[in-house]
């Protein structure tokens, strides 16, 4: 499973990254062990050392912090100009990790303040995609990723099993899901707001999870915000931006 909140605070500013990746850092289960400037990382967490490693400017590198130890992690941060924060979790028990990983989410969330971001396990579902469910799982697997898509060239994809949205989606798509019955949305100190599809969502059977989502992004469709996908049999997926999506100023496509 993972987190991906995607286009907040600037990571390249040393205080911002900093506080961001506090929750991570000191986290009772989560601690990464090694950090790198590459996805290889090596070096033992030196928080000073990390800080030092950012100077203001936007780079091209992205920081990676890994634990090997269970609950076994791996974190990326990019540094460049759209500013993103992965945490992957090598999770076997979903329904006892899938909260921990929210409340770190939260931690997280409340500094960065992301325009949207995700908590989500990932289905057991490859194609050929043969029915309406499977295909709903595939879509949404899809679409909770805020980097391999291209957030700056096709917006956000779409709602997750765990979805935060932004100060500025927070009002425009609340009232809506708010009205899907089952869908849970609970405000935030920072002004975003936290879409959880169910009610201990963790523990929610995968055909309830597809009902939930197709209804909630219906119920969304008209905002135009999300990217439209285009979803093949064979798991091809292609994506295009909504006329109702306007990139914020941390991206630029």
């Amino acid at each position: 499973m993972h987190i991906d909140l995607v286009a907040g605070e600037r990571l390249y500013e040393p205080a911002q990254l900093r506080s961001v990746l506090e929750p991570l850092l000191q986290h009772h289960t989560l601690r990464p062990e090694t950090w790198g400037l590459s996805e290889r990382g090596g070096q033992e967490v030196d928080v000073e050392a990390m800080t030092r490693a950012v100077d203001g400017r936007p780079s091209t590198r992205l920081m990676s912090l890994k634990r090997k130890k269970a609950l076994a992690s791996e974190a990326f941060v990019s540094l460049g100009e759209q500013p993103q924060v992965v945490v992957k979790v090598a999770s076997r028990d979903v329904s006892r990790d899938g909260p921990v990983c929210v409340r770190l989410a939260d931690a997280m969330a409340e500094v960065f303040q992301p325009d949207i971001g995700w908590v989500h396990a990932f289905f057991d579902n490859d194609p050929p995609l043969t029915d309406e469910r499977s295909l709903a799982w595939w879509t949404m697997d899809q679409l909770v990723d805020g980097h391999r898509r291209g957030y700056g060239h096709s917006g956000p994809g779409g709602l997750g099993m765990v979805t935060y949205l932004g100060v500025r989606w927070a009002g425009r798509l609340g009232p809506a899901l708010g009205r899907v019955p089952g869908v849970l949305c609970e405000p935030l100190a920072w002004g975003g707001l936290r879409v959880n599809l169910s009610e201990a969502v963790f523990d929610a059977p995968d055909d309830r999870l597809a009902d939930q989502w197709r209804q909630a992004m219906d119920r969304v469709q008209d905002q135009q915000v999300f990217a439209k996908a285009s979803v093949r049999a064979d798991g091809a997926t292609s994506f295009a931006r909504s006329p109702g999506f306007d990139w914020p100023p941390q991206y630029r496509p």
